[in-house]
């Protein structure tokens, strides 16, 4: 008899291509944003970390799926 372990593996290239989009995004935001985001709100990555707070909840919420 095998015994399976309830844990499944986690897919490191699918895992890591996301992880990886989702920084370039970030990056992206600040290029597009960082200027406005000065002018409006006197911090060039106001736009930026509320980016990084939705890709770190999302990546927990991956991880805990």
């Amino acid at each position: 008899m095998s015994h399976s372990s309830t844990r499944s593996k986690i897919d490191l290239p699918l895992f890591l291509a996301v992880v990886g989009m989702a920084i370039f995004g970030i990056v992206m935001v600040y290029s597009a944003s960082s200027y406005s985001a000065e002018k409006q709100y006197g911090d060039a990555f106001f736009f930026v970390k509320k980016q990084a707070v939705g890709f770190v909840i999302g990546l927990v919420g991956m991880i805990a799926a």
